[in-house]
């Protein structure tokens, strides 16, 4: 054995084709040469090292070929770059014309803290781009990614993984079908349909980035966050693991699974620590009660939690609400889950069966998905409609309406008290009008069966008349601030 110099070696090889050329051999302890089923050949031994411009590739034994010019490299072969990245393997045959070189066995891509292990490698000279299929497994100081093929390359610091991705880190599980990482950075980027399973949250997505470092991410397309109690969708979706907040965007749908409750909206906040939601846009939130769904629509929903866990929703701007039996319309509206209450401001109308009520507040008590009571604040108005379309009227300064099974029952007016209810005579098979009662007093009380009034109580100071249908004059049909407002009544 002896040592051959550069010098040396430049001059054996001073006729070399092209590719010798480019492949320039820096060292090798041992030179031959030899003819292999033909084609000439030479043969170098121990400590070989070649140079492809700022790359160095080192193994303990080489052939190179002159025509076709080809290299063939055994003996735990490794490639270096000028970055500092590595490639090593058992073998390397390396073609001058595609100026690939094919890695195979035992392959091991290396670069500061990430390697890239396989059993087939294509790497190219020029490029520095890898291409490994039949299975490759990634593993850094974050995580581990398998795939069946890849994409790598040291320069960008990015690995594409196709077919079958799994990733696995100490509290997340990842499967996609493909999906690019920099392991620099430590971010996914998503190209394809991908579920993320991270302590006890599940993600659905097919876009977007994710930081293993950080845990935010930022999804594009159809994207949904799920844990046990909750789903968030959105086609924009923003989820901070610090704070535990997620950010929807577009046509986005937060779902209460143990409620049976689901929002809608434009955009939306959700934190799952605090379990308080915000969306506006055309919010709609949705609640299966029994065979029924109430819907509560306005600018924006707000729902929170107290203390003890019940819930607590705040709709305001524009607020309506719509279940088949009862609608509403105000600026403002709270529901307090744990008492049962809807308390509705600013110009609130309510609608049950026939009757219509206002005032400038209106607190609903609901038990069993059926009203149970309504209080009525300042300027108290109910307008009912009888069979044939008569407006029956009752206005003070409050009303406390009693209802049964969804009817109502009993009605307490206090405060200057009027009401105005048609008589009609149902002796013969065609009803008609008699005429109007009308009464007033401080309070009244009044006694319904099947929604009509089968008796009044007067509690102090009662003034009554009754006026004929022929003398009723249009301004004894209503009181001056009628307002039937059946017209703004929800639908939906």
């Amino acid at each position: 054995m002896f040592k051959i110099t550069i010098i040396i070696l430049f001059l054996l090889l001073s006729n070399t084709s092209n590719a010798q050329k480019q492949m320039e051999l820096v060292q090798a302890d041992e030179l031959q040469g030899d003819v292999i089923k033909g084609e000439p050949v030479r043969i170098l031994n121990g400590n070989v090292i070649f140079r492809n411009g700022t790359t160095l590739i080192y193994c303990h034994r080489a052939f190179q070929f002159t025509n076709p010019t080809r290299m063939e490299m055994f003996g735990r072969v490794r490639i270096v770059e000028e970055n500092k990245s590595t490639v090593e393997s058992d073998s390397l045959f390396y073609d001058n014309n595609t100026k690939i070189a094919r890695l195979r066995k035992n392959v091991v891509a290396t670069d500061n803290k990430m390697s890239l292990k396989t059993n087939f490698l294509d790497y190219s000279m020029e490029t520095g781009d890898s291409y490994y299929y039949n299975n490759g497994k990634m593993v850094d100081d974050k995580n581990t990614l398998t795939s069946i093929s890849g994409f790598y390359n040291a320069g960008i610091k990015i690995i594409t993984f196709k077919k079958e991705v799994l990733l696995q880190s100490e509290n997340k599980r990842l499967t996609a079908d493909s999906l690019k990482y920099n392991y620099q950075t430590k971010t996914l980027f998503f190209t394809g349909p991908t579920k993320i399973y991270q302590d006890d949250i599940i993600i659905h997505t097919t876009s977007g980035n994710y930081s293993t470092e950080t845990e935010n991410t930022r999804f594009e397309k159809r994207t949904t966050i799920e844990d046990s109690d909750y789903k968030l969708t959105g086609d924009t979706l923003y989820w901070d693991k610090s704070t535990e907040t997620g950010k929807a965007f577009g046509n986005i749908q937060l779902t209460s699974k143990n409620e049976d409750i689901t929002v809608d909206g434009q955009r939306g906040i959700y934190n799952r620590i605090q379990k308080s939601s915000k969306v506006w846009g055309d919010a709609v939130i949705k609640q299966l009660l029994d065979s029924d769904t109430v819907c509560i629509r306005a600018d924006t929903l707000l729902s929170l939690q107290d203390s003890l866990n019940y819930k607590i929703v705040i709709a305001f701007k524009h607020a309506t609400i719509f279940k088949p039996d009862l609608q509403g319309k105000c600026d403002s509206l709270v529901y307090i889950s744990r008492d049962s209450l809807m308390k509705m401001f600013s110009d609130p109308v309510m609608w049950a069966q026939s009757s219509q009520m206002s005032g400038k507040f209106i607190q609903a008590h609901i038990v069993n998905n059926k009203l149970d009571y309504v209080d009525i604040k300042d300027n108290s108005y109910m307008i009912s409609q009888d069979e044939l379309n008569n407006f029956n009227q009752v206005k003070g300064k409050s009303v406390h309406a009693v209802f049964k099974e969804g009817k109502i029952e009993k009605m307490l007016v206090n405060g200057n008290a009027q009401s105005i209810y048609y008589i009609i005579d149902d002796s013969k098979k065609r009803k008609k009008n008699k005429g109007i009662n009308y009464s007033l007093s401080s309070d009244m009380v009044l006694y319904y069966k099947k929604n009509k009034v089968k008796n009044i109580s007067f509690l102090t100071k009662p003034e009554a008349r009754f006026i004929p249908l022929h003398e009723i004059k249009e301004e004894d049909t209503r009181f001056k601030d009628f307002n039937w407002r059946i017209g703004e009544k929800p639908v939906k």
